[in-house]
This record gives structure tokens, sequence and C-alpha cells, in this order.
């Protein structure tokens, strides 16, 4: 485990300011919703990003690693993962799940984070699942586990889920 953390934070480290690329779609698929959803109004995906997460790292202009911004409550900004609750200890009642795909960057060279987004049916909290996906733009290291949303998240894309169900 500690080798894949440090090869995560090395490819992350070394990758070019080009690869960070923005979301530029949010899909959401489930037996719930008749059709996806699909969510490409540059105001909402503004709100989220991948790059806010465990093996994510920066630094100062002097080359010096900046504190992990991930476990700072008061840095939120672009999160769709409560990151610093940590892993959901023990697994909620989960209702109506749903497959996300954030798409990164632009064809050719587009890129996919994948997901699994679900609500708890008696407190309304929805939770996230990181899969080991082949396909996602980063390995956080902490993936095959359920983690809170964010509220910004559960605010933002809650009620989008709710409308297509009706």
């Amino acid at each position: 485990m500690k080798l894949m953390v440090t090869f995560v934070l090395a490819v992350s480290v070394s990758l070019p300011l080009h690869a960070k690329q923005e979301i530029v779609l949010i899909e959401i698929r489930g037996d719930s919703l008749a059709t996806p959803i699909e969510i490409s109004d540059p105001r909402i995906i503004i709100e989220f990003s991948v790059w806010n997460g465990p093996g994510v790292v920066s630094s100062d202009g002097e080359g010096r690693l900046n504190p992990p911004a991930y476990l700072d409550p008061d840095r939120e900004e672009g999160r769709f993962i409560d990151w610093p609750r940590g892993i959901v200890g023990d697994k909620p009642v989960l209702s109506n799940r749903f497959d996300v795909t954030l798409y990164l960057g632009k064809s050719p060279n587009q890129r996919l984070y994948p997901f699994t987004y679900a609500t708890d049916s008696v407190s309304n909290q929805g939770f996230i699942f990181l899969p080991l996906a082949s396909t996602a733009v980063i390995l956080h290291g902490v993936e095959d586990n359920w983690f809170y949303a964010s509220e910004q998240w559960d605010e933002l894309i809650t009620p989008r889920i709710t409308a297509a169900m009706e």
C-alpha cells in the first residue's frame, strides 16, 4: 500500500499542467432514470474537480510541499467527496444507486473518472464509491471504499436526479 501511495504521489507531481484537464461533462446513469442525465453547464461543472483528493500534491513558489488540502475542512473548493470525513466505517443502507462519469477534456484526449453515487434511504446523505477503475484519470490510493459525498455535490446533483425520476 505504501508503494502504491508513493507511486500515485509521484505520478501526480509529475503530471504536466495540461494533463490536469477540467471536467467538461457529468453523466449520471441509473435504473431509476428513463434517460441518462448529462450536465455540461460550465456554471455547474466548474464547481467540481478530481484534482483535490489524496494523491494530489501542490507546492509553494519555492518548491516546498503544501500541507494536504484535502484534509483541511476549510478548503472545500471542487470537492464532490467530503475528504476530511474519511472512509465510511459502517456501510449505510443505500437506495438509488447511480453510475457517474466525469468527462475531462475534449476528444480525442478525453479522460474518464467513474464512480458510484448513492443515497442513504434514512438520512438522505449522499455517498460515493470509488472503484478500482483502470479508466480513472487519477488514482487516489483509497479506491474500493465508500466516502461521504460533499454537501455541495448533494445540493447540486440530488435535485436533478429527483427531477429525472419523476
